[in-house]
C-alpha cells in the first residue's frame, strides 16, 4: 500500500499468499526451493487459468522482497508478455448485447460500458456527481494508476440518464447493489455474461471486450491515437497501437484475391 499499489493489486495480492499459506499450512516465506517449484509446477498445470499463475509469480515477488527473501525470489520465472489480439464486436453486435436484458439498469450498465470504455472497476466505483450532462462529460477519479481523467459522455446516455435515475433509484453510485453498496465486479461481470449468453453472440465477451471496441470503433470513426490513448487512460502510446491491428478502414480493407476473381 504504501509503495502506491491499488485497492485491487493489494486485495489480489493477498489472497494469492494465502491460497499459497493453506497449500502447504504455512508461511510461503517458509517454503523451501523444491516446495516453490512444485507448487508453481502445480499451477501451471492445473485448470485455474494463467491469471492465477500470474499473480502467484507478482505476489510472491511482492512478498519475498518486503521480507529480504532475495534467494528465493531469484528462482521465480518472468512472466513473458502475451501478444494477443483483444476480441472486438461489431456495431450489430453491440446493439444486441445491449438490448438483451430486461432490466433497464442492465441494459443502461452494458450501454454504459459501451459509450465510455470504462475499466470495470472504473465504472463500479463511478458515483452519480461523476456524470457531467450539461458537459457531456464524465469524471473518473483514481483510475489505472490512481490518475484522474475526463471521458466524454454519450448524448444518448446523457438523454436517458434522468428516466434510468427516475426508475433505478441509485443513491450515490450510479450503479446500486440491492443493499445500496456499489456493484461489485462479479455482478457487473455476470450482468455481461448473461446478455452475452441471452444475445446469442458466440465470441467471448466480458466488461473489457467492450472497452477494446470502444477504442476500435473511435478510431474507424477517425479519432486519432493520441485522443484515443487519454480517453482510455492508457500510461503510453504502444498499449493504444494495438488497436491498429483490428480497426478496418475503408480505404484499407483487405480483398481477397479469389473475391476480385468471380467480382463478388
Amino acid at each position: 500500500t504504501i509503495s502506491g499499489l491499488s485497492k485491487d493489486t493489494v486485495e489480489n495480492y493477498s489472497r494469492s499468499v494465502a491460497q499459497i499459506s493453506l497449500h502447504f499450512n504455512k508461511s510461503p516465506l517458509e517454503l523451501t526451493d523444491k516446495e516453490l517449484r512444485d507448487y508453481l509446477y502445480y499451477l501451471k498445470n492445473s485448470h485455474f487459468g494463467s491469471s492465477v499463475f500470474k499473480f502467484a509469480i507478482y505476489s510472491l515477488r511482492k512478498l519475498f522482497s518486503l521480507n529480504g527473501k532475495k534467494k528465493l525470489k531469484t528462482i521465480l520465472p518472468s512472466i513473458p508478455q502475451q501478444q494477443r489480439l483483444p476480441v472486438v464486436l461489431s456495431h450489430s453486435e453491440c446493439k444486441r448485447i445491449i438490448n438483451a436484458p430486461l432490466k433497464l439498469r442492465d441494459r443502461f450498465m452494458i450501454a454504459f460500458l459501451y459509450s465510455s470504455g470504462l475499466r470495470i472497476n472504473e465504472l463500479s466505483n463511478l458515483k452519480i456527481e461523476d456524470l457531467d450532462t450539461d458537459r457531456l462529460q464524465i469524471r473518473v477519479v483514481e483510475g489505472k494508476g490512481k490518475k484522474d481523467r475526463y471521458v466524454p459522455l454519450s448524448k444518448l446516455i446523457a438523454k436517458k440518464f434522468p428516466k434510468y435515475l427516475e426508475t433505478c433509484n441509485p443513491k450515490i453510485f450510479l450503479f446500486n447493489s440491492t443493499n445500496g453498496k456499489k456493484f461489485s465486479h462479479t455482478g457487473i461481470q455476470r450482468i455481461v455474461r448473461m446478455a452475452k449468453i441471452k444475445s446469442g453472440i458466440l465470441k467471448k465477451v466480458s466488461t473489457h471486450t467492450f472497452r477494446h471496441t470502444y477504442a476500435t470503433h473511435l478510431l474507424e470513426s477517425g479519432v486519432d491515437l493520441l485522443t484515443i490513448k487519454n480517453i482510455l487512460g492508457h500510461a503510453s502510446i504502444s498499449t493504444t497501437l494495438v488497436y491498429l491491428h483490428v480497426a478496418q478502414f475503408e480505404v484499407q480493407k483487405f480483398v481477397s484475391p479469389l473475391d476480385l476473381l468471380y467480382k463478388i
